[in-house]
């Protein structure tokens, strides 16, 4: 975008009057679905509009092909991984003993082994997550870095697909010849025809496709726009209840497809992401695939487990002098858990003393471009208001898969979260980020 039209475009947004574009967003939202509960209220039945940007977010048409190229690379790591439990347990071995959560998924597979019969078939679903890193040198202003690969925690692909429709009817009004430079946004298909085809893939005119989601469950407007589909959602602490485990076990023990399964749920933990910076890993995993390989490796921040940073004096004095400079992760999978700055020297603390360092690892901070920006938030009272943002660019894939053997692989859409600035965490659910759309320049 030129300097003329992005000024265009700001002074066109500043024109507008906010009390009847806060209307127009919420009588579209509503009208459309484009809802989570809020558990706030006395009555769990209220729904509320999604945190949203009022239009989308500038993205470098390089940075975002290049993800969706590499897209085809992630589908083949997480395939290689769930068809092969030795590559997937010389990464796991150092945490099973320390995470019961892990350890209790890995004997659950161990116990469906032994049964006489398997599911027909897997399926999974992947969001890889990016932000871009703020370079200092020209040409390249920017590098796509990988912040993590999910395997379960894959929803809002149907309300980022609802986005992207709110930005173009947006800027059709605003700015209309920004619109070309919207890409098309296939999330919601993607998961739909992937479900669909598990469900062909079955061959049972009978069966039925069954929602599994929390007690308490937030995200019923992305859910209800994918009806034809299963999004199982849940939480760690869920999982550690018995008769939560019990279902878990009924589940996998059938002969369902289910999405994620047990192994492609696995091959989603965060520790992976570690073993990416290993040449080694890289080359069981992808083989005589150099393309792959170094994709991989272009996209891979710089990561340390908390045993090489404490062995290292260079490493712990950058983590004294700079613990902003940092990231703390946990091995496992999910959102959430994410310390930085004096946080991190805090829990850094804890964990050395609780003999826990084999669960987390050290990742180099991402400083993301930021971006001036409208947002419409339940954080706001629903208003509109004037925010610095910065952004993680979600790229979808879809795999199902016969033991080693891909019966349906698909690539396509994208999410696009972004959070104010200052901030570590945005996740929609924790209510610290806003559904976005892009963009390209």
């Amino acid at each position: 975008m030129s300097d003329s039209t992005r000024l265009s475009l700001e002074q066109s947004i500043q024109n507008l009057n906010r009390n009847e574009l806060n209307v127009e967003c919420q009588q579209w939202a509503l009208a459309h679905g484009f809802v989570q509960r809020c558990f706030t209220l006395n009555d769990d039945s209220n729904v509320i509009p999604y945190p949203f940007t009022i239009y989308p977010s500038s993205y470098p048409r390089n940075e975002y092909e290049k993800a969706r190229q590499i897209q085809y690379g992630i589908n083949r790591l997480v395939q290689r991984l769930a068809s092969n439990m030795n590559i997937m347990d010389s990464v796991l071995e150092n945490l099973i003993d320390c995470d019961p959560f892990l350890k209790r998924l890995r004997q659950i597979y161990d116990q469906i082994q032994q049964l006489p019969y398997q599911s027909i078939a897997e399926t999974c679903i992947i969001r890889t997550d990016y932000m871009l890193q703020q370079m200092n040198t020209l040409p390249k202003r920017t590098q796509l870095r990988l912040i993590e690969i999910n395997t379960i925690a894959i929803g809002l692909g149907a309300a980022a697909k609802l986005m992207y429709t709110w930005h173009k009817k947006f800027l059709t009004n605003v700015q209309s010849n920004l619109v070309s430079q919207l890409p098309e946004n296939e999330s919601q298909d993607l998961i739909i025809e992937t479900l669909f085809e598990s469900w062909k893939i079955y061959d049972n005119t009978k069966a039925i496709i069954l929602f599994v989601i929390p007690e308490r469950e937030f995200n019923i407007g992305d859910q209800m726009l994918i009806e034809q589909g299963l999004l199982s959602l849940y939480q760690h602490s869920s999982l550690l209840v018995k008769h939560i485990w019990q279902a878990y076990i009924m589940l996998e023990s059938s002969r369902a497809i289910k999405c994620p399964s047990l192994r492609y749920h696995l091959a989603g933990m965060k520790c992976f992401q570690l073993a990416l910076t290993k040449e080694s890993f890289l080359e069981e995993i992808f083989q005589e695939k150099e393309q792959f390989i170094d994709d991989m490796k272009d996209i891979t921040e710089e990561m340390f487990t908390i045993e090489q940073a404490m062995n290292d004096p260079v490493i712990q004095q950058r983590i004294l002098d700079k613990p902003e400079s940092f990231y703390l992760k946990q091995s496992r999978e999910g959102g959430g858990n994410v310390y930085c700055g004096p946080l991190l020297k805090e829990r850094l603390e804890q964990i050395l003393i609780a003999k826990q360092s084999k669960r987390y690892f050290l990742m180099s901070r991402i400083y993301a471009p930021i971006q001036q920006s409208l947002i419409r938030s339940p954080t706001a009272n629903g208003n509109i208001i004037e925010q610095q943002i910065n952004s993680e660019l979600g790229i979808f894939g879809s795999l199902i898969s016969q033991n080693e053997r891909i019966l349906f692989e698909r690539t396509g859409g994208y999410l696009l979260r972004s959070k104010p600035s200052m901030n570590i965490e945005g996740g929609i659910a924790s209510g610290q980020g806003y559904i976005d759309s892009i963009y390209l320049i």
